[in-house]
């Protein structure tokens, strides 16, 4: 099982500091994240820059160090193209199948060989996770690469209702077919969107008469079936379930599984298929949440057996005395620039000394929502990589909170 016991961890950093020039400690060790397991050592280094120092000054002092603890030395840095695919470019290659997809993938395929003629809209819905904006992609994607970028147009329900706005604005009472003639495929995701909106919806209306009349394959995605979308009109439903609906059920927990395996590497070998039922139980809601999960094991994390060295409590607390505020103002909805920086150091050092999930980080801090504790934890790395005083005051920050619990 894998532990984060401080003690078997700050022998190591201890070493570093003593070992490594001074100027360069204090700016790497808090580039570092570090897990230890019975027979691997892992450390996470914030990006690639600092993955360059580490191998030029502290790579080999490690290596010796853990490999003499019996254990296997794993040193992590991100990709720096990880964060630059465009989800819209997503395949049918890539698309992970299941018995509750099997249809609609095939079904997708099938339009794209015949657009317009077999199932038109093609409307698909399930929950978050099942893969309802992936299969939209790929067909968009297949169309773009067949008959070039002005083929298909693609929205997403937010999109669709800023674009009608944006046409208001600018007193363009014209509808959007103009800028459709040329489109084999309009594909519109997050219908849910329209919902409560009474011009997107006349617009939605307008825009699919025109779309069949022309020939053109409709394709929309939503978490609801037509019906069930709050306050849509009649006959906005009605069209949309002219053509073909298709529901996706979440995917069975193999598939979950090998997914988790595939994300994760080989971090996930020493887990055992109970482990595995065990975290995709507790962690694993969805596909979404699936992906997170895999990517946190491939940090070398265990989230369920792993004993967190913090609590939240301890956090807040110790942030909020360095800056001479109260833990309660963290959780507040003040912006002042000391609470917002005391907001993302208390995710971060939350992300780093606990296990717990984004979700649950968000809770630490008023509530906040899954985006929004994403946007703070990228700030506050960015900032370590280029604020040394920052990463100084994080690393501090993480000695004492771990020498108080």
């Amino acid at each position: 099982m894998a532990s984060n016991d401080s003690s078997a961890l700050n022998p190591l950093q201890r070493k570093l500091r003593r070992e490594l020039p001074a100027a360069i400690a204090d700016v790497l060790l808090p580039a570092l994240t570090w897990r230890i397991s019975k027979h691997r050592a892992t450390i996470s280094v914030s990006n690639p820059l600092w993955r360059e120092v580490f191998d030029q000054y502290a790579s080999k002092l490690c290596q010796q160090t853990v490999e003499s603890s019996g254990r296997q030395l794993t040193v992590l840095s991100p990709d720096p193209l990880e964060n630059s695919h465009d989800k819209r470019k997503r395949t049918f290659k890539e698309f992970l199948t299941d018995p509750g997809n099997q249809f609609a993938l095939a079904t997708c395929r099938s339009i794209c060989d015949a657009p317009g003629m077999l199932h038109n809209p093609l409307y698909i819905y399930g929950p978050p996770g099942v893969g309802k904006s992936h299969l939209i992609s790929a067909i968009v994607h297949h169309f773009h690469q067949s008959l070039g970028n002005e083929s298909a147009v693609y929205w997403s329900g937010r999109e669709f209702v800023d674009t009608i706005v944006h046409q208001l604005a600018q007193r363009d009472q014209g509808s959007l077919h103009p800028t459709l003639q040329q489109a084999s495929l309009i594909a519109v995701d997050d219908l849910e969107e329209i919902g409560d909106r009474a011009v997107a919806q006349e617009e939605l209306y307008l825009l699919i008469n025109h779309a069949l009349e022309m020939g053109q394959q409709l394709v929309f995605g939503s978490r609801l079936p037509p019906r069930r979308i709050a306050h849509i009109e009649d006959r906005v439903s009605t069209r949309l379930s002219w053509g073909l609906c298709i529901g996706i059920d979440p995917p069975a927990n193999e598939t979950k599984s090998r997914f988790l395996r595939s994300v994760a590497g080989s971090f996930a070998d020493d887990l055992s298929s109970n482990e595995i039922s065990n975290l995709l139980r507790n962690y694993g809601n969805d596909m979404h949440h699936v992906l997170e999960l895999g990517k946190r094991l491939a940090t070398g994390e265990r989230p369920e057996f792993d004993t967190p060295r913090a609590s939240f409590d301890r956090i807040l607390a110790t942030v909020a005395d360095s800056l001479g505020i109260r833990a309660g103002d963290i959780a507040g909805k003040g912006r002042q620039r000391q609470l917002v920086q005391a907001r993302q150091a208390s995710l971060l050092l939350g992300r780093l000394l606990t296990n717990h999930s984004l979700v649950a980080l968000g809770g630490m801090v008023g509530g906040r929502d899954h985006s929004t504790v994403l946007h703070s934890l990228r700030q506050a790395q960015l900032r370590i990589d280029e604020d040394a005083q920052f990463a100084a005051w994080i690393n501090d920050l993480q000695q004492e909170i771990l020498s108080g619990h």
